[in-house]
């Protein structure tokens, strides 16, 4: 199976996920104690999320990609306390090893070689999730989606200590960009921060993959247009 075929596959999975819970929403029963905040079960339907953590570079790219950061938003609809669907805003930032950034060709054709690169990768996606376990304080659910991932290469120049090398502003970084879809799975647990409160704590895991390919633009850096892969490890709160 190729891994445009996998693309394809997780895709329509996350799809018929969505509308899982569309059809879960449509089949909530009349309500209860229902408001125009809270589900029947109680459950709000507004779901916000906020967290950070560190992100493991995995496949071929390690090669050119060191492992770095994230920084995640997310807001949605919950339809009832077991399923939700979010729209997440994702920014990912990675290093370059020095041996890879020290190979990048001379600006300008001169001698100044860049002394420095990183990678920032952001995205929008649509996360459905479903919790599969439940008590008073904690829980575990799983999350999967997809969507557009932006991926960004960028190599910083400087003159040595005393020299002057006639560079511009503008010639002091060089930027490749790559735009892409992208996939992601995982699973994560949530914890109530105290009793009578809708604020959890969770902790969560994902395998994301994002099917970059060759661009004309990249052509100087072609680590640049590499399909990415990499493990986020992400904390925060959820409402």
């Amino acid at each position: 199976m190729t891994l445009r075929l996998q693309f394809r596959l997780v895709l329509l999975c996350c799809v018929l996920a969505g509308v899982g819970v569309a059809l879960a929403a449509a089949q909530e029963p009349t309500p209860g104690w229902n408001t125009p905040w809270r589900n029947t079960d109680g459950s709000l339907k507004l779901a916000l999320e906020l967290g950070g953590g560190y992100n493991a570079t995995v496949g071929g790219i390690r090669a050119s990609q060191q492992s770095g950061w994230n920084v995640r938003l997310g807001g949605g609809y919950r339809v009832n306390r077991r399923y939700a669907a979010l729209l997440e805003y994702n920014y990912d930032r990675f290093g370059i090893p020095q041996a890879v950034v020290a190979t990048y060709p001379v600006v300008l054709q001169q001698s100044i070689p860049a002394n420095a690169g990183s990678v920032h990768l952001w995205s929008f996606t649509l996360e459905p999730t479903v919790q599969y376990f439940s008590t008073e304080h904690y829980g575990g659910y799983f999350i999967g989606g997809g969507g557009f991932y932006r991926k960004v290469v960028e190599f910083s120049f400087s003159c040595p200590v005393g020299e002057n090398c006639g560079l511009t502003p503008s010639d002091t970084t060089n930027l490749f960009s790559n735009n892409a879809g992208g996939v992601n799975i995982g699973t994560g647990l949530a914890w109530r921060v105290w009793d009578t409160s809708n604020t959890k704590f969770f902790f969560e895991v994902r395998y994301v993959w994002v099917d970059n390919t060759p661009s004309p633009h990249n052509s100087v850096f072609p680590s640049a247009n590499e399909r990415t892969s990499y493990v986020p490890v992400t904390a925060g709160l959820r409402w």
